[in-house]
């Protein structure tokens, strides 16, 4: 399979969202778990990869819960350079709804419970950033951009 980016086509995932404990600098372990809830941008860890992956990146993507329910996902597959990780990982920030208020994932157990991600574009490189206000400041642009892109269905790169 090849990348939504390499070809103009969607690349679907199912994953079991895990609790992915931090790995590499042992200053950032404690925090690497929660890292997308203490910056604003809470989001699920997957697991059970057993497909080749698309490129290292940021994608747009519609997620579906197990009951059914759909939301837009801000979606980095990658090593996550700015706090020095090391292993690849499936990250997934579920968008919310215009006027929702809470998580969408609150009905669900925090971890054990089934994603399907579908892939629709490449939004972007990963990049390391100075800061994780800088991160933040830039999930904030992907998030506005994902929005964009799938309300649309154009592509994400031009």
């Amino acid at each position: 399979m090849t990348a939504p980016r390499e070809n103009n086509r969607d690349f679907t995932l199912l994953f079991l969202v895990m609790l992915i404990t931090g790995a590499g600098n042992t200053a950032l372990q404690s925090i690497l778990p929660t890292l997308g809830r203490t910056i604003g941008v809470p989001t699920a860890n997957l697991s059970r990869i057993e497909v080749m992956l698309p490129a290292n990146g940021v994608y747009a993507a519609r997620a579906t819960l197990p009951d059914g329910t759909r939301r837009l996902a801000a979606v980095n597959i990658g090593t996550r350079p700015t706090v020095n990780g090391s292993a690849r990982r499936v990250e997934a920030h579920l968008i919310k709804e215009q006027g929702e208020v809470g998580d969408a994932t609150s009905r669900f157990p925090e971890y054990g419970w089934n994603l399907s991600l579908h892939l629709h574009s490449f939004v972007r490189d990963e990049l390391r950033f100075a800061s994780l206000d800088a991160l933040k400041e830039q999930i904030g642009r992907d998030i506005a951009r994902i929005r964009t892109v799938l309300e649309r269905k154009e592509p994400a790169w031009t």
